[in-house]
C-alpha cells in the first residue's frame, strides 16, 4: 500500500511516497514530472524518517505534518493565539513544526516546545523566533521537566493523552490548558481523567473536514488553584 502526497513548498512541489520498498525508478518519475522540485520516500520499515529520492532539497521543504485544510488551519491557529492572550511562559507539547509556539512567542510569550519527530524540530528551530525553544523528545518523557507554566497547549494524536502525560499535568498544573483535539472521544475521556485538576471552559469547534464525521475541537481548562 502506498500513500502520495503532494506539497506546495517554496521551491515548487513536493511529492511524499509514504510505503513501498525503497529501489524504484524516482529519477525516472522526476524527469517524467519536472514540474515536481523533490521526491520524498518514507519506507514503511523505516525509523530514520523521510529520505530525499530524487531532485533538490532545502532544510524548509522536509516532509512535516500539515492540515489538509489550510484556510481552516489559519481559523484554529487564530482562536488557539487569541485564547492564549498574554501571559509569560507557555509550554506547547506535541508541537510539530511549532506553529502555536512560534504565534505565542512573537507576542512575548517565552515557550518551550515539544516534539518527538526529529523532522519536525528542525523546521521548528529553523523558522523559530526569539523565545520559542524547541525539546526533542515524547510528551511523556519530557513534560514533567518544563512544568509548571503559566499556559499549556496540547495538540495530541487522536488516541489523545496518555496516563504519563496526566500524571504529569496533574502534579504540576499549568495555570491554563488548551486542548487542541482530532477525537471528541479521547477529548472527553481526558477531561474526565483531568477534572480533579482543570476546570473545562469555553469550548470551539472547526470543522476541518467539511462533509466527514471529523471535527476539530479545542477547549480552555483553567487550573482549580487558580479558582
Amino acid at each position: 500500500r502506498l500513500q502520495l502526497t503532494l506539497r506546495l513548498e517554496q521551491e515548487g512541489v513536493t511529492l511524499v511516497v509514504d510505503g513501498g520498498q525503497a529501489l524504484w525508478k524516482a529519477d525516472e518519475l522526476h524527469e517524467a514530472v519536472p514540474e515536481v522540485s523533490a521526491i520524498w520516500h518514507v519506507p514503511r520499515d523505516a525509523a530514520s524518517g523521510p529520505r530525499l529520492v530524487a531532485g533538490t532539497r532545502s532544510d524548509e521543504a522536509v516532509p512535516r505534518f500539515e492540515q489538509v485544510n489550510p484556510g481552516a488551519a489559519l481559523l484554529l491557529m487564530d482562536y488557539v493565539v487569541r485564547t492564549a492572550g498574554s501571559g509569560v511562559r507557555a509550554i506547547d507539547a506535541y508541537c510539530g513544526s511549532g506553529r502555536y509556539g512560534h504565534a505565542l512567542a512573537t507576542r512575548e510569550w517565552e515557550v518551550v516546545g515539544i516534539e518527538s519527530d526529529a523532522w519536525a524540530c528542525r523546521a521548528a528551530r529553523l523558522a523559530a523566533p526569539l523565545g520559542f525553544t524547541i525539546v526533542e523528545g515524547r510528551a511523556e518523557d519530557r513534560l514533567a521537566d518544563v512544568l509548571p507554566a503559566d499556559l499549556l497547549i496540547v495538540n495530541p494524536p487522536r488516541a489523545g493523552l496518555s496516563s504519563d502525560v496526566v500524571e504529569a499535568v496533574s502534579r504540576a498544573p499549568a495555570r491554563r490548558l488548551i486542548y487542541v483535539s482530532c477525537d471528541p472521544a479521547t477529548l472527553g475521556r481526558d477531561i474526565d481523567r483531568l477534572r480533579d485538576t482543570y476546570v473545562p471552559g469555553h469550548v470551539q469547534c472547526v470543522d476541518l473536514f467539511p462533509q466527514t464525521a471529523h471535527v476539530e475541537t479545542v477547549i480552555e481548562m483553567r487550573a482549580k488553584e487558580d479558582l
